[in-house]
């Protein structure tokens, strides 16, 4: 079968086909870690070396997303080309690649494995302020690690949530350096436990891609987020002089531990005891932790029995009863109120299925939209739920949970989620509970893709 060349794509055809490695994959969640995927980012490469950028639109991303997985080869079809974005583009490529409903996708087989793994275009250190804040490119960078923070976490405007976020400073080969922040789940993911011993001190070389410059407070600094992707000591030719210039030389990498406040903070969310619901379902109540634990589960589906919305008092919280035209609070007589999340489900983790509920930001998060604008799409409030509450079944999350009260009262359980501490997105199984050969259950059957 013969391809086109990436170089050879132009909107005015619509009959390519391509055979691309998938270099970077990445989810667009409207800058927020745990909002609703808005579409899936691509960074694909040809034989030849050329690159594209391709997305896949929220529409298709049930569909085409579990067909792809970075790092694989495939053959691609039916599907539009369009001019590239004007900002937040990774390629410096006119053109870029739309799937839609139509497109169809499976893997390449025996292809000889020349498809290149790196897919950069690098900007020197004493370039890289004059891009601060324009947002146009990702950048790429090269360069040898000095120092690694640990994780800390930080308020943005943006976020409902502190975020974590990890400092990296990198020098250059005339000892140039950048600071780069990586934030979210990047920040949680990096480390050189694997490849930096401390005792030989090895310089690490990497290569970091998909980084946009900022500048806050004065001071310039490279972001790295949900497109950010780092490779140590590349197989790269410009990483030969780095090599060279480093060889047997010693560098220790400084360590910056974060605040103890900060330290405490992390711990009580990020380093809560893991447990199977198994195990929560039969743990005695007395004997769950003080300070609540971590589970990892997908919403299997939502109870219908109790409402997603409450009348919350504005002075102590409450819920609020109805009278006359409005809301009454009952223990402190309050008439002033607000509409809030009340959102209760059944999750699953495969060991065992469990009721879990959830309020007020906690379950802003999982929905990602205020509970003022579902409202005003729902007809009526106490009528099935909306379309936004209904799409969370099948989300996966790994919750902070504690018992609720009325738990030690009745033998069914109820864990109430305190925080959410990683959103894994939309499964395309869910768990299917089977003690002695566990098993998936597919949410959806997609057919063999065909040209």
């Amino acid at each position: 079968m013969t391809f086109d060349p990436l170089a050879t794509l132009h909107p005015k055809s619509k009959h390519w086909i391509v055979c691309v490695r998938v270099s970077r994959k990445w989810e667009y969640r409207g800058g927020t870690d745990d909002g609703p995927i808005a579409h899936i980012d691509l960074v694909l490469a040809d034989e030849k070396g050329d690159a594209i950028y391709a997305e896949i639109p929220s529409s298709e991303v049930d569909v085409i997303s579990p067909l792809i997985e970075e790092g694989g080869i495939y053959i691609i079809s039916r599907f539009r080309v369009s001019r590239a974005k004007s900002l937040y583009r990774p390629i410096d490529a006119p053109y870029m690649i739309e799937f839609t409903c139509y497109t169809k996708v499976y893997p390449a087989k025996n292809l000889p494995e020349t498809f290149p793994r790196y897919v950069y275009n690098l900007t020197p250190f004493a370039e890289l302020p004059k891009y601060a804040g324009e947002n146009k490119y990702f950048l790429d960078v090269l360069g040898i690690i000095s120092e690694v923070s640990d994780t800390t976490l930080l308020q943005l405007p943006n976020q409902s949530a502190a975020t974590l976020n990890r400092n990296i400073i990198l020098k250059d080969l005339s000892n140039v350096e950048i600071k780069l922040t990586l934030w979210g789940q990047r920040a949680a993911e990096f480390t050189i436990d694997e490849v930096y011993n401390e005792e030989q001190g090895k310089p690490i070389v990497v290569l970091i891609v998909g980084n946009l410059m900022k500048s806050f407070a004065g001071e310039e600094y490279l972001s790295g987020n949900t497109a950010c992707r780092w490779y140590f000591n590349p197989a790269i030719p410009e990483a030969e002089e780095f090599y060279n210039s480093t060889h047997n030389q010693r560098l220790t990498i400084k360590r910056t531990a974060a605040p103890p406040h900060q330290t405490a903070r992390l711990q009580g969310s990020l380093q809560l005891e893991d447990k199977h619901l198994l195990d929560l379902e039969t743990m005695d109540p007395y004997d769950f932790p003080e300070g609540g634990c971590r589970c990892t589960v997908t919403i299997t589906r939502l109870i219908l029995t109790t409402p997603w919305w409450f009348p919350s008092c504005n002075r102590c919280n409450r819920a609020c009863t109805p009278s006359g035209d409005g809301y009454k609070c009952n223990t402190c007589s309050c008439t002033g109120y607000r509409f809030k999340y009340k959102l209760s489900f059944i999750a699953n983790d495969g060991t065992a299925e469990a009721e879990m509920i959830a309020f007020r930001e906690v379950a802003r998060r999982i929905v990602g939209k205020p509970v003022q604008q579902v409202l005003r799409l729902a007809r009526f409030a106490n009528d099935t739920p909306p379309p936004d509450i209904a799409a969370i079944v099948s989300l996966k999350f790994a919750f902070a949970v504690a018992l609720t009260e009325q738990s030690y009262y009745n033998p069914k359980r109820t864990y109430q989620i305190t925080s959410i501490v990683a959103s894994y997105g939309r499964q395309h199984t869910v768990p299917h509970i089977k003690l002695n050969q566990p098993k998936q259950l597919p949410i959806c059957q997609t057919a063999d893709p065909i040209l």
